[in-house]
């Protein structure tokens, strides 16, 4: 609900201050928004258009979007375009105006009105009909419930309120480009809710510090939703996000037990791009942590992680050559308290060091179909569903590797090809060629203390061991090797013996 919000609030603005940014002169500043209304919604409804004096009156704008699980609008009773004198034009709205969200999935329907207020904003627009710039700020702008239905009924005692304090930034639009760059000192979101039917209750109070977001588009506006559309006509996108920390507290009553859970985090960023070229993502959290509470343990369970990313490239256009790929994850330095760690190891056998988690593959995939093209998206998912799927690889790499825990550590890394022309061998899997090499520290340790702890029985000890003496080698004192080789005849070899 609360991205809904959010979601609604990016429209409504996005619609003033991308088309307000079309002209110098307030009948030019409307007919660029007109078009790009037209463009981007699909259309638009205004009870009034009239010169006051220097001024262009609108009044009862309402502009409107559809998206696959509903509808959603919003109407501003007034807006002013001044015409300054000196080639800007400033832009006033309405200090208050309303929207409207409406969701049906499963059967199921979920109505907003949502409110949007603003204070001390101001908008002036500069530069000439083929590159303007719109300066834009505001002490706060808030979105959020008037009231909330579910299937018709009226949801008592739901409250969302979404504020973004000191917000300023600018946007630059050309002919086919658009350039965006805010800053907003701090959001809060106050969000709480009660079921209706029990007394479960849940209320989240969040502030994010320091929020910083650019963007910049090239190509049709119209395709930005849709990412093949985009890509197909040479169009790119690209976003990049950033913010000092975070505070989240969320608490309430589950099945008549409170609970309370308080969340932070450091500094974060996303950046994500479009292009003919694919689909590219990357995030990263600093210094999270984590403090639950709830009645089933006594103490409060406290976590924490060092850092936290991930990344993702995606070939988006179909094509016979391969385009890269990959895909990766980290979690890194992952601590939690004595009290979750003495439920399973209460007498502190395991080594309690941090624990990481990390892996990153690489490589290049053939696309021959079409993966974000909406119209082929039934022809898509059959197409998984019958084994045959539009997405084949032509080499992977195992870039990064590694998963330390309770005193153990495994790395690696790895190179493969793949011939998609031979699915028998591997039983309808591309044949690998190529090899993954590991590299294992204190893993017998850890073996060792499973079986003090009782998790896994001597006597059961014996086949873990066993499979490691077959696939690795010893380089030192509880440090195995593994060199798992995928030849050309489809033969497997571990360290030099042939497995396959």
């Amino acid at each position: 609900m609360t991205t809904r919000l959010l979601l609604g609030a990016s429209v409504a603005w996005g619609a003033l201050a991308t088309a307000a940014a079309a002209d110098v002169t307030p009948e030019e500043v409307w007919a660029g928004w007109q078009t790009a209304m037209e463009s981007i919604y699909g259309g638009y409804t205004a009870a009034s258009e009239e010169m006051n004096g220097d001024t262009l009156v609108i009044t009862d704008l309402k502009v409107s979007t559809d998206f696959p699980e509903g509808t959603m609008s919003f109407t501003v009773p007034s807006i002013e375009l001044k015409d300054n004198g000196d080639g800007t034009v400033t832009v006033t709205t309405a200090n208050e105006y309303d929207g409207m969200v409406s969701i049906e999935e499963d059967g199921q329907t979920m109505d907003m009105d949502l409110y949007v207020r603003q204070i001390g904003a101001s908008m002036i627009v500069s530069g000439s009909p083929e590159d303007l710039t719109s300066t834009y700020s505001a002490e706060s702008v808030s979105v959020g419930l008037d009231e909330l239905k579910a299937d018709g009924q009226t949801i008592p005692n739901a409250l969302v309120d979404i504020t973004l304090n000191g917000m300023s930034g600018t946007s630059n639009l050309q002919e086919t480009s658009t350039e965006q760059a805010y800053q907003v000192e701090n959001i809060h979101m106050d969000v709480s809710m009660k079921n209706p039917d029990t007394d479960d209750t849940v209320k989240l109070d969040a502030l994010l510090n320091a929020v910083e977001v650019t963007s910049k588009s090239e190509g049709n506006m119209a395709a930005m939703a849709d990412l093949h559309q985009m890509a197909s006509e040479g169009g790119t996108f690209s976003f990049d996000g950033g913010i000092a920390g975070t505070d989240i507290t969320v608490s309430g009553v589950a099945e008549g037990s409170p609970f309370a859970v308080a969340l932070a985090s450091g500094a974060g960023s996303v950046s994500s791009g479009l292009s003919d070229a694919g689909l590219v993502y990357d995030s990263l959290t600093k210094d999270v942590t984590a403090t639950i509470e709830v009645n089933a343990f006594p103490q409060p369970i406290e976590l924490a992680i060092a850092e936290y990313g991930t990344n993702a490239t995606i070939p988006v256009l179909p094509s016979e050559e391969p385009a890269p790929a990959a895909i990766g994850v980290a979690l890194r330095d992952f601590t939690m308290s004595d009290a979750l760690w003495d439920i399973f190891d209460p007498a502190k056998i395991l080594p309690r060091i941090p624990a990481t988690i990390a892996l990153g593959l690489e490589g290049d995939a053939i696309i021959r179909e079409a993966l974000f093209d909406p119209a082929q998206s039934e022809k898509i998912a059959e197409m998984f569903e019958e084994g045959n799927p539009p997405v084949t690889l032509d080499n992977l790499r195992l870039s990064e590797l590694e998963v330390t825990a309770a005193g153990a550590m495994i790395t690696g890394t790895g190179d493969l090809t793949f011939d998609n022309e031979d699915l028998e061998t591997f039983n309808g899997f591309p044949r690998p060629e190529g090899e993954v090499s590991l590299r294992a520290v204190g893993l017998n340790g850890l073996l060792d203390n499973l079986g003090q702890m009782g998790i896994l029985p001597a006597e059961q000890l014996m086949g873990p061991r066993m499979m490691l003496s077959m696939f690795t080698v010893v380089e030192a004192q509880d440090t195995l090797t593994s060199t798992i080789e995928f030849l050309s005849g489809g033969q497997i070899k571990a360290n030099g013996q042939r497995i396959r």
